[in-house]
Parts: C-alpha cells; structure tokens; sequence
C-alpha cells in the first residue's frame, strides 16, 4: 500500500468521524405544559372577556338587588352619558355570556343566575336605542317643520349676517357652528358615510355654504375675488367640501380654475345628478 493511498484513507476516516454522533447523549424529560410557561399581555384585547382576570365569577358575586334603568332615568341623560352607559352594558353582557356558556357546558345549574343578568343588562340597552330613536324622530320632525316655515329664511339671513359681520371665523366655535347648521337645517353630516342621504335639501345646504365662504372670503383671498362668481354647483361644492379657512378657500380656487379650463357646464336639473357622483367619488377616495 503507497503513502498516498493510507493519506487519502486517513482523511476520509477523519471527517467520518467529526459527523458521528456522540454515544454519551443524556436525554432530559419533557417538560409537561403548563399555565406557567404561557404569558399573556397585561393589555391583551381577550381581557375584556374577563371580570378582573377571573376565570369564572362565583354565583354570588352575580345576584344583585339591582335593576334595569327606566327609559324615564335615560331620557335624563345626555348622549355621551348613554353612549358610554351602552358600552359598559355591552362589556358585561359579554363578560356573561363567556362565563354562562361555560356552566352550561358541564350542565351546572347556576348558570341560569348568569343569563338571567344578562337579560336584565340587555332590558337597558334596548331601552337606551329606544330613548336615542324617541330623540331622533323628535330632531327629524323639528327640521321638516322648520324647513316648511317661513322662517327659516330668516334664520339664514341672520346666520349669514353674524358669519359676514364676525372679525374671525377660523375659530373651532365657528366651524362647530357651520357643522350645526349644514346638519339641522340641511341634514348634511359632518362625516359622509354610504348611509348619507344626498337629496335636494342637501344640494340646497351645499349651494348656501358655499355661497357663504365665497363672501366671507373675497376680499381676504384675493384668488378667489378673481373668479368674479360662482357659477356651477361644483364650485359651490369644492367651497363647501374645505375647510372653512384661507387654507381650505385656496385649494377650493384651484380646484375652480381646473373646472373652469375644462369649460364644465352642468345643467340646474343636472346639479343633484352630479352633487351625488361627487359624494360617492369622495367616499370612494376614503376607503
């Protein structure tokens, strides 16, 4: 045998022997699974499923002497009073429902006492939507009679009057005002949504609004004192859709200058035709 053939043995022997697994391995017990080795974020979202963390409320933690509130006590309360009423419900009742479903899994005879205070929470929340639909209905009915009246015209003359008389309108008291307005008198939200009812008294809240920033801002905007007047209800709705400042008049004037070098002419019995098109293009934009 040469020298080179026991080299080349030699070798292969070696690195043989550097992947052999070791014959003194001490293998461990498992580690049996416990509650233990599991942590869960303090602010986990599933908490809200759980009364102070507790895995189950004991039955006489449940049982109460209370009662429901009356729709009487909830027409005494403001909307954000009941807004936050509503969700404390909601909360419990979901606290309840986790834990009357696990009775009721192992047949335990006390899960009734958990059901039974859900349905008296669900007694205040349906008397809660019953309170906000009496409000509703009473808002809805005050603007139909108000828009019927004589003097809602006034009313906006004197409106207009007070905005073209104030030395400041890019104040938050002011823009809560305009937002009042354009939705008790118009019906126009502050937030469109797919639900918006865009009809003729909303075309009637676009054209006042945007007439009103016109005159407010003609002579602070010198842009916009440019144009002369308005003439198409897409410009009143580009003065309408931003915000009610020197900013927001700006960006509305350019808008107005694109609409203008495009010769866009719309029809009167087109305006709501294409005041509709515009609202959905802007929801569109938002998702």
């Amino acid at each position: 045998m040469n020298r080179s053939t026991v080299a080349r043995f030699s070798t292969t022997s070696m690195a043989a022997a550097r992947n052999r697994l070791p014959t003194n391995i001490k293998l461990r017990r498992p580690i049996p699974p416990t509650i233990d080795n599991i942590t869960v974020p303090e602010n986990h979202p599933l908490w809200q499923f759980f009364d102070n963390k507790n895995f189950l409320r004991k039955p006489q933690e449940i049982q109460t002497t209370g009662r429901p509130w009356t729709i009487q006590e909830l027409r005494r309360k403001k909307f954000d009073d009941l807004h936050k009423l509503w969700y404390v419900c909601l909360k419990e009742r979901n606290v309840l429902g986790r834990e009357h479903r696990l009775l009721e899994s192992v047949d335990s005879q006390s899960a009734i006492i958990y059901e039974e205070q859900s349905e008296q929470i669900r007694t205040t929340m349906w008397r809660i939507k019953h309170v906000l639909r009496e409000r509703q209905l009473a808002e809805t009915k005050s603007r139909e009679k108000l828009l019927k009246s004589s003097e809602l015209q006034d009313y906006l003359q004197d409106f207009k009057q007070e905005y073209l008389d104030s030395q400041d309108v890019e104040t938050q008291e002011w823009y809560d005002k305009l937002e009042r307005l354009q939705y008790a008198i118009f019906g126009i939200p502050n937030y469109l949504s797919a639900d918006t009812v865009v009809d003729e008294h909303f075309l009637e809240g676009v054209k006042f609004i945007g007439e009103l920033k016109f005159a407010k801002f003609s002579e602070s905007v010198p842009e916009l004192q440019d144009l002369g007047k308005l003439s198409s209800i897409v410009e009143n709705y580009a003065l309408f859709e931003e915000t009610s400042n020197k900013e927001g008049v700006t960006l509305a004037v350019k808008r107005i200058e694109e609409y203008r070098a495009n010769d866009i002419q719309i029809p009167q019995e087109k305006e709501l035709e294409v005041i509709q098109e515009l609202v959905r293009d802007r929801l569109e934009v938002a998702e």
